[in-house]
């Protein structure tokens, strides 16, 4: 994933994200699993870091099961994993799911 400047008649507007097509590949098998999607949508209503615990709670899945997931979200760049000891908090890239969508709104 690499990141480009978008300027909007000379004005610094956003820092856009264009992807590879590896990393589509990536983002869209990650996004297959039912699982994944909803701890997306979990972690992207959150106001703020999102802890682990509160998502194998909603879940009712083991830790090791929420690992594999997590893994290949992080994996894909969807999420940023921030770890503290052995807890582990997660944030939504939003920026990736929106070169993701402009990716997919191109066909």
């Amino acid at each position: 994933m690499k990141k480009s400047i978008v300027k909007n008649e000379d004005v610094l507007d956003e820092v856009a994200l264009s992807i590879s097509e590896r990393d589509v590949e990536l983002i869209s098998s990650a996004l297959t699993s039912p699982r994944r999607l909803q701890i997306l949508k979990d972690v992207g209503a959150a106001s703020g870091p999102y802890a682990c615990t509160a998502i194998s709670q909603s879940l009712q899945i083991s830790a090791a099961t929420l690992s594999y997931h997590i893994k290949e979200l992080e994996r894909a760049g969807l999420v940023e994993v921030i770890r503290d000891g052995k807890f582990m908090l997660l944030t939504l890239k939003r920026e990736v799911l929106r070169a993701y969508a402009g990716y997919l709104s191109g066909f």
